[in-house]
């Protein structure tokens, strides 16, 4: 999907009231194709999910003990620079960040719920 087409698609409904939304959301965005469904039950199941649909290696397996740790996985494998590094203190925050490093277009917003409530504008 064009960039355009992709931010015209993330318009729909920006406002997202968990973590496992946003992940949905971002695979929206990225370009899953349109008759893949996410039945996660869990954010982890989802970040799996992602994982197994973005081409991971057929040898790599995520042993990541916490969901942050999936994504931080998910982060290096995925072309992060080597300079970059997530500072996140939670789930959401990674999200957020690598949301905004994966072109996001400026105006999306993500408005996960975490313990602050917070809102995150890329």
């Amino acid at each position: 999907m064009m960039p355009l087409l992709r931010w015209l698609h993330g318009l729909g409904s920006l406002c997202q009231q968990t973590t496992d939304d946003v992940i949905i959301k971002m695979a929206a965005w990225s370009g899953f194709p349109l008759g893949f469904k996410i039945t996660a039950q869990t954010t982890d199941d989802a970040i799996i999910k992602m994982a197994a649909w973005s081409g991971f290696p057929l040898g790599f397996k995520i042993t990541a003990q916490t969901t942050d740790d999936a994504i931080i996985k998910m982060a290096a494998w995925s072309g992060f620079p080597l300079g970059f590094k997530i500072t996140a203190q939670t789930t959401d925050d990674a999200i957020i960040k690598m949301a905004a490093w994966s072109g996001f277009p400026l105006g999306f917003k993500i408005t996960a719920n975490d313990d602050s409530l917070k809102t995150q504008t890329i």
